[in-house]
């Protein structure tokens, strides 16, 4: 019976260790405050530590971290608070997607480089600010704007498209739950999968969009109609494929210029109206 109960202590005492050594290494790397998270290093976020948690409410990213990789803090549904310190220098490809509950988000100056889906499906994303000092991006109307190109890098809920951008970039507003937007007569390119899966219920493109890239629209199946300007002359494959409650699409030109502009395959898939009101007539998809 001693020896059994001996056995027994020793378990638990060993057991006991185990557990303190394993909280004092968890410690060591990253610091945590109830539902914060205080990251000191790469290293956990590339390991995807945080991916897909639910108890994380804040991150603090600690000064001397200079990237944040690919899909760190991915699918982190009730993340509210962002700290970025003014070291990071790229954010990574789905660092924060699917953030539903993120709110606002502020680039220090030495962010250089921001990979493709980073913020996207961040549902609740409506404020987008940037350091004065960044010298490569800026933000404006809730808009990260690649200074020297004019580019739309990403965009939010609240997004209103400065009327000096010349391009959307690919992914721009992908999976975004903003129900309306106006894209001015400078942009001439929207890129691929621009607003792909948003929730928009109207779009105007005014005149001076040359391009609607590959899959810009896709799946928008809450537009009712569209509204095409005759300076576009090149529509990409499955630029609005999937918008299945489109009734009306209306070209502000003549049947002879829509007949001339450039369609990729199954750009109007799944839509639901066979006919394009011209400025002088009807004609068919």
């Amino acid at each position: 019976m001693m020896v059994k109960k001996m056995k027994k202590v020793l378990a638990v005492i060993l057991i006991s260790v185990a557990a303190a050594i394993a909280v004092a290494a968890l410690s060591a790397c990253n610091k945590k405050d109830g539902s914060t998270a205080i990251v000191a290093n790469s290293y956990d976020m590339r390991a995807g530590k945080y991916k897909g948690r639910n108890d994380i409410y804040k991150v603090t990213i600690e000064d001397g971290v200079t990237s944040i990789p690919s899909s760190a803090f991915e699918d982190c549904n009730y993340l509210i608070i962002v700290e970025i310190p003014a070291s990071v220098t790229k954010i990574g490809f789905r660092a924060f997607f699917g953030c539903d509950n993120l709110t606002r988000i502020s680039f220090p100056a030495n962010v250089t480089e921001i990979d493709e889906e980073a913020f996207a499906c961040c549902n609740n994303l409506a404020s987008i600010k940037v350091d004065e000092n960044n010298k490569k991006y800026k933000g404006e109307n809730d808009c990260l704007i690649e200074k020297e190109t004019d580019t739309l890098i990403f965009g939010c809920i609240n997004s209103i498209i400065p009327d000096h951008v010349t391009k959307i970039a690919d992914k721009a507003f992908y999976g975004g739950e903003l129900k309306s937007i106006t894209i001015p007569g400078s942009v001439t390119e929207i890129g691929e999968y621009a607003f792909e899966y948003c929730s928009l219920e109207s779009v105007t493109i005014e005149n001076g969009v040359t391009k609607i890239g590959h899959a810009a629209f896709f799946w928008c199946d809450s537009l009712s109609q569209i509204v095409i300007p005759n300076s576009v002359t090149e529509i990409g494959e499955y630029a609005f494929c999937g918008c299945s409650h489109v009734s009306t699409i209306k070209f502000n030109g003549t049947v002879a210029e829509w007949q001339a502009v450039s369609k990729g395959k199954k750009w109007d898939e799944h839509v639901w109206t066979s006919r394009v009101y011209c400025t002088d007539g009807e004609a068919t998809i």
